[in-house]
């Protein structure tokens, strides 16, 4: 059985309301924005690959690709899905790689409602 990569958000928005402490909090907060990403990324790539047959590489540039080939669409969920994606990867990048974060609780409930928002759009592409 294939892993449900939707699933990454429900423990995305279950990460980001429990916390007993700040720094746990932060923590929680940053790994819910890293999955949460990742939630909406391997949506779209899956849909790109099983629904429009395009090969996506297995690399890092995959990341890159995928945004771009819903960019080339000009219909306005494309775009808005490409959008989405970009913007998640470097709210993502900013979890992961930077020690300070202003702003990490408003960001975390953005990216909730980005990668929301890209996993819904796809379903309706279906």
């Amino acid at each position: 059985m294939s892993f449900d990569w939707e699933q990454y958000l429900t423990l995305a928005e279950e990460l980001s309301r429990r916390s007993t402490t700040p720094a746990n909090l932060e923590a929680r907060q940053r790994t819910a924005i890293s999955r949460a990403y990742y939630a909406a990324f391997v949506s779209a790539r899956n849909y790109l690959r099983d629904y429009k047959k395009l090969p996506i590489p297995q690399t890092a540039e995959a990341h890159r690709d995928v945004a771009q080939q819903f960019r080339l669409n000009a219909e306005t969920s494309n775009q808005t899905i490409a959008d989405n994606l970009r913007r998640l990867r470097l709210y993502r990048n900013q979890a992961d790689y930077t020690d300070k974060f202003p702003g990490l609780t408003a960001t975390t409930e953005i990216v909730l409602e980005l990668s929301k928002e890209v996993i819904s759009i796809l379903e309706s592409l279906r």
